[in-house]
């Protein structure tokens, strides 16, 4: 597992750093959630499902950083159902979806948007 103080679709964004955040409090309006508390999922590598393994991950991650909060993962708007499934499965027993507290309509190239 890789974690990034930002979203990976952002990396190579001009002014990346933590604009996340203005970009995350507007979408989902969650205040305990910020560039000190929160890590992002760059990549979870897993050769097979095994039991555990993502488990060993959280609690090695929080036990290591205490003032972590919250780790996210990035889902990009742009990608089928069937490669988000495949994104999610290892996290799926673990994490919860977070509901847009608003409807947001991103500009072109706005790195968390699509890419039609």
């Amino acid at each position: 597992a890789a974690l990034d103080d930002a979203p990976i679709q952002m990396l190579n964004a001009e002014g990346a750093g933590t604009l996340w955040e203005d970009w995350f409090q507007e979408t989902y309006k969650d205040p305990s959630v910020d560039g000190s508390s929160a890590l992002w999922f760059s990549c979870c590598l897993l050769a097979e499902q095994e039991p555990g393994v993502v488990t060993e991950i959280l609690r090695t991650t929080f036990s290591t950083l205490h003032e972590l909060q919250s780790l996210l993962v990035f889902v990009p708007a742009g990608i089928t159902e069937e490669e988000a499934l495949l994104l999610l499965q290892p996290y799926e027993q673990y994490f919860s979806e977070m509901e847009p507290a608003i409807d947001q309509v991103l500009p072109p190239a706005h790195w968390a948007g699509s890419d039609d």
